[in-house]
Formats: C-alpha cells, structure tokens, sequence
C-alpha cells in the first residue's frame, strides 16, 4: 500500500536541499514585512524532510496567530517609528513624531525632504508604482510621517479590557467581570 501525503509547503531548492516556503498572508503581510516565510529542512532526503516539515510550520502557524492579534494600526505606527528612528528623525523613546514646516525649522525640513528624496531613490520605479496608498509601503509611510506626523495608536476600551482580564484570570473577579460584560453585550440600548 502506497500512502501519498501531500505538502504544501514543502519546496526543493536548485541545490538539491528542501525547504519549507510559504507565502505569507496579506492580512499579516505588513506586520511581517516580506512575501514569503521560508526555512531550510537542511536535507537532500525527501523523508526526512517530510519529518522535518512539522516543525517549521507549527512555528508559521503560530507566528501568523500572534501577528494577527496585533492591531493593523499598532503595526504600521511601530514600523514607521522604526524608519524614523533609524533615519535619525525620532528618538526611540518617543511616542509621537510632528513633522517640521518652513517656517518653524527649515533646517528640519529640508532634512526631511532629502530623506523622503533617498527613501524614493532607493526604491525601484515599479514598486513605487506598484504601491496605492493604502498598501503600507515604506515609501509610503515615511511621507505620510513628514506630512502629517505619527501618534501611536489609542488603545480601544475592548482591547484595554481584554488585556486587563487576561492578566487577571488568576483572581476571583474574572469570571464576574467576564460574566458582567457578556451581559452588558447582550442588553438592549434604547
């Protein structure tokens, strides 16, 4: 009897050595920063790379699961404070960046125009074309900062429950907290 399983992610590279490559979803494309998740299997054996496959993609599985929990909001602010940071416009410790104008400090704004200038000049014509708005984009980001600044995200009152719950579960008060809020969910409001 011959049993074929099927591995979707399981791809053999030129060298003749397996490797796990998955594309990475689009709704955690931006909180990952690249395309595709790809680890070796470190074998030339196709059974033993099927043995090795497991591990690599619980590890995906659950990295997509921690990165959709994230806020997309949350998400873009950190790594458009990482760009800033990098590029020597925001300190690290800061939580929100106000862009400079002429009038005010035209040193600055003249420093933020020439990173905007080398942000676009390093990235190729297509990907800036290929970019809307919305996409996220590194380019896009850095002029949305300059513009119109950052301010790191609010926290939503459900978030901020959620969070206070989970690190109180040990306590006595969770599950009537829990209990007083699935029914408030459930009241009418006239």
């Amino acid at each position: 009897m011959i049993v074929t399983v099927k591995m979707e992610y399981l791809a053999l590279r030129k060298n003749g050595i397996y490797a796990y490559k998955r594309r990475v979803p689009v709704d955690v494309q931006l909180a990952y920063g690249g395309d595709f998740f790809t680890a070796s299997l470190k074998t030339r054996d196709k059974e033993l790379a099927l043995v090795r496959y497991a591990e690599p993609h619980a590890k995906v599985e659950a990295k997509i699961a921690a990165l959709r929990k994230k806020s997309p909001n949350k998400i873009r602010y950190e790594k458009t404070k990482a760009e800033l940071v990098e590029a020597g416009f925001m300190a690290s410790g800061d939580g929100s960046y106000v862009p400079a104008t002429f009038e005010e400090n035209e040193k600055r704004a003249l420093a933020q125009a020439r990173h905007l200038h080398d942000v676009a000049k390093a990235m190729s014509k297509e990907a800036i074309k290929g970019q809307s708005w919305n996409s996220g984009g590194k380019f896009d980001r850095t002029v949305e900062a300059h513009f119109k600044g950052i301010e790191e995200p609010k926290i939503t009152l459900r978030a901020a429950l959620k969070d206070y719950l989970k690190a109180n579960e040990h306590r006595d008060t969770y599950d009537r907290l829990k209990h007083h809020g699935e029914s408030r969910s459930r009241a009418s409001v006239y």
